[in-house]
């Protein structure tokens, strides 16, 4: 099942959104219509932000990373500084958003599959600088302390043009 969120900046419900809606809904698609499309792909960007280049940067599955010493604290780690700056932007989160977001992780790791590493292994270019690389200017941006996403950034960095040698 896909799940396909979308929505107006003002949270409104227009006949453009229930127009794509309609035309996305079939067997197989969800689609919902959110009144706070801001709110909506923070919450996401806790988890795409943090697996994607968090396994892309280690090179591994999720479950090994869940497995290491230390992989599921970094992860949550950059879950919480990517909520840390999505609030000083004033992005409303669930509450308990980052451990929901870890138990599902945990739940689904050994089906996970990350988009940014299939592009890293394909030498594809990155979504880096528009993923969590919009975390890490924007926490830079109001002061609010990055650090396991800037690693990540810099590990990765070289590489967001799709050539891995």
């Amino acid at each position: 099942m896909a799940k396909i969120e979308f929505g107006e900046k003002d949270g409104s419900v227009t006949h453009r959104t229930k127009v794509i809606k309609d035309l996305l809904e079939m067997e197989g698609i969800q689609t919902e219509i959110s009144d706070d499309i801001n709110s909506t792909l923070w919450t996401k960007m806790v988890s795409v932000g943090a697996i994607g280049t968090l396994l892309t940067a280690s090179r591994s599955s999720l479950v090994e990373l869940l497995t290491d010493e230390f992989g599921a604290n970094t992860l949550t780690t950059v879950m919480e500084e990517i909520v840390a700056v999505g609030k000083a932007n004033g992005i409303y989160f669930p509450p308990n958003v980052v451990d929901e977001k870890f138990s599902i992780a945990s739940r689904e790791a050994a089906e996970f599959k990350s988009s940014m590493q299939y592009d890293f292994n394909n030498q594809k270019p990155l979504e880096l600088d528009d993923i969590l690389g919009t975390v890490v200017r924007q926490g830079i941006d109001r002061e609010i302390p990055v650090p396991a996403s800037m690693t990540l950034m810099s590990v990765l960095d070289k590489f967001k043009k799709g050539d891995i040698s």
